[in-house]
């Protein structure tokens, strides 16, 4: 909600966009058997009009902090993150700090 509030989009409007976001009920195919309904907490539903929109926000953040570190391939919905080195070592240490800052953009951004 945090990055939408940078965009502009405030009160009613804001309000309106967390309620499509929040307590979505969703069900799941399990062993050829529907399973009940259950309220998600955080999510965009599946095949909406404003899916992509969205999620292009959401990840416009990801090649800023991972330039230093990784390589990011970015298409449509799929996210590629490529780390070279060459030692196992360095490569590890990469691969963690590219890992800490997605992770630390998503809690912010939630």
């Amino acid at each position: 909600m945090s990055k939408l509030q940078q965009y502009g989009i405030v009160e009613k409007f804001l309000a309106l966009i967390k309620c499509y976001f929040t307590e979505i009920p969703e069900s799941y195919i399990n062993n050829n058997s529907y399973s009940s309904w259950e309220l998600v907490k955080h999510s965009i539903p599946q095949g909406s009009i404003l899916g992509p929109l969205f999620f292009l926000l959401f990840i416009n953040d990801l090649p800023i902090i991972t330039s230093d570190n990784a390589k990011l391939v970015l298409y449509a919905d799929d996210t590629s993150i490529i780390i070279t080195s060459h030692s196992t070592t360095e490569f590890s240490t990469k691969v963690n700090t590219v890992f800490a800052d997605v992770n630390e953009l998503v809690v912010l951004k939630l």
